[in-house]
């Protein structure tokens, strides 16, 4: 077991139950500190690479993804540059993986609630409201 296991007790709520218990976001000065810190990331790289003649680096985004709530409406956008479908595979789940824990954290609930609702929540959406990515139209 790693350090980064939590103890998942019955106690811990969902996260509907912790909005309805009055648990919000962040205020707004915080909401945008972290706006711009997730704006800086992708900066970074492009200060980084540009002029470079480098091939691939260390520093060089491989994968993202970005997700943006504007009332109802999700739009989300998805990219990697990978060498098969394993290095797909396991950046896709890396970024999942890494969203969940900092939701749960957030959340001050176990991975394995956050996991479970995120679940039971993509089951419940019809195919309509899931974004189809850029240049992926069936037309």
């Amino acid at each position: 077991m790693n350090d980064d296991s939590r103890d998942t007790t019955e106690t811990d709520a969902t996260a509907g139950e912790q909005a309805e218990a009055g648990v919000v976001g962040d205020d707004r000065a915080t909401f945008q500190e972290k706006l711009e810190s997730a704006r800086a990331l992708l900066e970074t790289e492009e200060s980084e690479t540009e002029g470079s003649e480098t091939e691939e680096s260390e520093t060089e985004v491989s994968a993202l993804h970005v997700g943006v709530v504007r009332g109802d409406r999700v739009d989300t956008s998805f990219a990697q540059l990978a060498d098969g479908p394993r290095e797909e595979g396991l950046q896709a789940l890396t970024l999942l993986a890494t969203h969940l824990r900092l939701v749960a954290e957030e959340a001050g609930v176990g991975y394995d609630t956050v996991a479970a609702d995120a679940a039971q929540l993509a089951n419940q959406l019809e195919e309509s409201e899931i974004p189809t990515p850029p240049g992926d139209d069936e037309e």
